[in-house]
């Protein structure tokens, strides 16, 4: 029974919505979900990750709103960054495709920035559940002006992992001179 309870109120959470800032899975705007019976499939955006500031507060894109407005539902992974870790998250992100795919949505979308997308990639190489992914500089390792070394760590982890995705559609996008 307590099991049930526990199961009911943490799906509640997650329909009702996870704050800016709080760790999980909610609606990316402040507007009710379609659900899977109305939606055309679930977008679920993956935040950056910084050094020294809670990416979890930052803003969703604005471009997802072009989704939304089409008919996706579009949800938040949050994530604190103490104990955000590439295995953990993208391991948590794998059960939440499989959660989403449980409650009836059919196509699953990743959108992810920078760490963000680097999880988005990962999930979709370790799950045949994910349709798609949308990528924008997928970044794990380093910076460029300070430490450079293991920054080149993106371009040699990342190579590999795309060839490894079989099943997900993806597309990337990367800046340059945009400071």
């Amino acid at each position: 029974m307590v099991a049930a309870i526990r199961g009911l109120v943490l799906g509640t959470l997650t329909l009702v919505g996870t704050p800016l800032g709080a760790a999980g899975l909610g609606p990316a705007f402040n507007q009710p979900l379609l659900g899977p019976d109305h939606a055309s499939g679930a977008v679920v955006w993956n935040h950056g990750r910084s050094i020294n500031t809670e990416d979890s507060d930052s803003p969703t894109p604005p471009y997802l709103r072009v989704l939304r407005d089409n008919g996706w539902d579009v949800l938040r992974f949050n994530r604190l960054r103490d104990g955000d870790t590439l295995t953990v998250s993208a391991r948590r992100l794998v059960d939440l495709v499989g959660q989403l795919k449980h409650k009836g949505y059919h196509r699953i979308v990743l959108a992810g920035q920078s760490f963000g997308a680097f999880l988005a990639l990962m999930a979709a190489d370790a799950s045949d559940e994910v349709d798609a992914v949308v990528a924008t500089s997928p970044a794990a390792f380093g910076n460029f002006d300070e430490f450079y070394d293991s920054w080149r760590l993106n371009a040699t982890r990342l190579y590999p992992l795309l060839e490894k995705i079989r099943r997900a559609h993806v597309m990337l996008f990367y800046f340059h001179g945009d400071d």
